[in-house]
């Protein structure tokens, strides 16, 4: 079950980056963009800190915390985009969240599964 969250985890953060750095018409809108970047982060952190669970509890908030500075930092790239530091900051705490409430639930769940 790990390595199919594992995977569900890192398939999310695929399509994360490919919506962030695609053209601005190709990308889903759903509410504000502010709030969009938080979920969509919070998402990622969730399943990130419900894969990797005790074993990387590091590892999934560093992979989070490093995808949105790192994809912001790519939007520099493409004229057309505009990478800010303030979007950054949102999906990192929209991820640490996430990471925090993956992590937990996991710990619940292997709590009451040993009980």
């Amino acid at each position: 079950m790990t390595k199919l969250l594992t995977l569900v985890a890192w398939v999310l953060l695929a399509a994360t980056a490919f919506a962030t750095l695609s053209p601005v018409d190709l990308r889903p809108h759903l509410t504000s963009p502010d709030l969009e970047r938080f979920g969509t982060f919070a998402a990622l952190g969730l399943m990130f800190g419900f894969a990797y669970g005790r074993t990387g509890r590091w590892v999934a908030p560093v992979i989070v915390v490093g995808s949105a500075f790192g994809l912001e930092m790519l939007q520099l790239i493409d004229p057309t985009r505009d990478g800010r530091m303030s979007d950054a900051l949102f999906k990192a705490a929209g991820g640490l969240l996430g990471c925090a409430i993956g992590y937990g639930a996991r710990l619940l769940i292997e709590r009451r599964r040993t009980a």
